[in-house]
């Protein structure tokens, strides 16, 4: 059962009051309108007239609301049950426009319902498709949508031509304005004002644009001149195909079909407070959810469609994730595709407003999707602790801080076979999605790689050569590999440009082990690695680390050290392994007082505590 997020006003399974509920989908409803520039784009991009403009764009709406309340349900087959309106989906545009340049809208027509079939039959086998989308590249995929989401209202925000130019100064005027009146009502605003955010600045983006001469009078005209009611059915431009848009218009589905896996994903987590992982089965009632409102629009000649990441993301700002409102906004969208006069308000919204809105909504998109690949990060790896609980013979425990919402740290541990134990830390150049995904890489690689009969210093040499290939953007990690023998306490280990652990045996003083050399792994194809071993005694207790521990600083900026960390461990030693980090880390935590957070920590105590030459387990 999902937990509540503290944060939401109004989670999905609450009920808003009724005004509430609508004004919130209006509020939706301003952010889906936006993506209805697209099929105008398709149709100039043939030379079409306004009035088939007019019928893609109303045919788009009632695709988009029929789709939207689709994805709300919250049982049965169809559905993921959240918050995701749908959209005009940016995926589909540059094959639209290749085919409404070589057939018409008749082939935009066949070929969006072609690209939707091949989602709805995708999402029948979803779940059984984990393995071919990891989460980490599916994080990666929306997150870039984002940013590239970001560029294009950048372009809106700033007012400028198709050479990059600035026109003039209004439309910054009017973006900043709209865009500082959302962000306050966002952080200080209470109740209905936060809820409403986004609308209330749209209304002030709207007004402003009116006085700095954005809104004119032939723009109050076209909505005057509007009609109220229009049922455009009967200009469908018919359906054609042709097997040369097969590959492109197959190319937007699988596209959509990765960003449809980010949104719901999002969608579970900003709506559970306790996500770890994504559930393979809701992906794929959206997904079909997701397929059908395309088909919708395929059939009743609309532009290809999927989920809007932007609205995902004002859910998240406006703390509103109720379902209810997923389905005033479909309702309210297929009610607006036989209402011009209602649409045309949309229709002309300034484009100043329109960047705000983008930059306002996809920010807090972006950020619910670093907690997202935060999250997997975390999934990587190993949480349960004690890991082998019906083992008597070893006591182990490991944490990872990332220093921002992502980091490039990791730790592993997992039995070779009965009894020899595989530990690794690592610490990947830089930090962000950059180091977290050859971070995910080298984790994967290692478990590939790893022999225990080779020994460390050969599992790294062959990290080494595979890491190094094709690494044009010169990455590198550091690691420290150990295998122990549990039967006889045989530790044999190798270091790849990393710190040396501490030694803290059962008596005597806390030590390092020998810095043996090995260089940066990822740098030097054929590098070789040196290797070592010991013998640990019951009781004994190996502290491998990042250098987030030893290199914290406090507002002085001196740093923690390698003194005071064996100086801690000293004072901590009786502990058990999760006692042992824990100290350490409140150590660090008090030492820095406030300072951020320099680097990832992360720490993994290993403790032997008896041989078992003479068990089997």
């Amino acid at each position: 059962m999902p937990t509540r997020p503290p944060g939401l006003i109004y989670a999905v399974n609450d009920s808003p009051p009724t005004w509430v509920a609508i004004v919130l989908g209006l509020q939706h409803l301003c952010v889906v309108a936006i993506s209805f520039v697209f099929p105008v784009v398709v149709v100039r991009a043939m030379g079409g007239t306004a009035a088939q403009a007019e019928f893609m764009v109303n045919m788009s709406m009632l695709a988009a609301g029929i789709g939207t309340v689709l994805q709300a349900l919250p049982r049965g087959p169809v559905g993921s049950g959240y918050l995701c309106p749908m959209v005009c989906g940016p995926s589909y545009l540059s094959a639209s426009i290749l085919a409404a340049q070589t057939g018409g809208a008749a082939l935009v027509s066949g070929m969006t319902a072609f690209a939707s079939l091949f989602v709805v039959g995708a999402s029948r086998v979803m779940h059984h498709l984990r393995i071919l989308f990891p989460t980490e590249i599916v994080g990666l995929v929306v997150a870039m949508v984002g940013l590239t989401v970001l560029k294009l209202s950048a372009t809106h925000f700033l007012g400028l031509d198709d050479a990059g130019r600035i026109i003039g100064p209004e439309s910054a005027i009017v973006a900043l304005i709209t865009l500082a009146t959302m962000c306050a009502l966002s952080v200080w605003g209470r109740g209905f004002p936060r809820l409403a955010c986004v609308i209330i600045g749209m209304a002030v983006g709207y007004s402003a644009a009116g006085v700095m001469g954005l809104l004119t009078r032939e723009h109050a005209n076209e909505i005057v001149s509007a009609t109220w009611i229009a049922f455009p059915f009967t200009d469908h431009p018919g359906f054609a195909f042709d097997a040369s848009m097969a590959v492109p218009f197959a190319v937007a589905a699988v596209c959509s079909l990765l960003k449809n896996v980010g949104d719901i994903t999002t969608c579970q987590k900003i709506n559970d407070a306790d996500w770890q992982r994504t559930d393979m089965v809701n992906v794929r009632q959206g997904m079909l959810a997701d397929g059908i409102g395309c088909l919708v629009g395929g059939v009743a000649g609309g532009h290809g469609l999927s989920g809007s990441s932007s609205n995902i993301g004002m859910s998240l700002a406006t703390g509103a994730t109720s379902r209810t409102i997923a389905w005033i906004t479909g309702g309210l969208l297929i009610v607006m595709a036989f209402c011009p006069k209602l649409s045309s308000i949309f229709a002309i919204m300034p484009d100043p407003v329109i960047g705000a809105v983008l930059i306002f909504v996809v920010s807090f998109m972006v950020i619910a999707e670093l907690q997202v690949a935060r999250a997997i990060q975390m999934d990587l790896v190993p949480k349960t602790f004690p890991p082998f609980p019906e083992r008597e013979d070893l006591d182990l425990y490991a944490l990872l801080e990332p220093a921002r919402e992502i980091g490039g740290d990791y730790y592993d541990f997992f039995m070779c076979d009965d009894h020899r134990l595989c530990l690794a830390v690592g610490d990947v150049c830089g930090k962000g999605m950059p180091a977290a995904l050859f971070m995910a890489v080298t984790r994967t690689l290692l478990r590939a790689l790893q022999d225990p009969d080779c020994g460390p210093a050969a599992t790294l040499s062959r990290l080494n050569d595979e890491l190094t290939q094709d690494n044009d953007a010169s990455m590198f990690v550091t690691i420290f590999l150990a295998i122990v023998d549990l039967r006889t306490g045989a530790c044999t280990f190798a270091r790849g440009g990393h710190n040396p652990p501490f030694m803290i045996p059962a008596d005597g003083p806390v030590t390092m082990l020998p810095a043996i050399d090995g260089p940066l792994i990822g740098v030097f194809e054929g590098a070789a690695f040196a290797e070592e071993s010991i013998a640990l005694q019951p009781g004994d207790t190996l502290l491998i680390y990042t250098d987030g521990v030893t290199e914290a600083i406090n507002p002085a900026e001196e740093v923690y050290g390698v003194e005071r960390t064996r100086a801690q461990l000293s004072r901590c030693r009786g502990e058990t392994c999760e006692g042992l980090l824990t100290c350490v880390r409140d150590a660090v935590t008090e030492y820095a007082d406030g300072a951020d957070q320099f680097d990832d920590i992360t720490m993994l105590a290993f403790r032997f505590l008896k041989s078992t030459s003479n068990k089997t387990h």
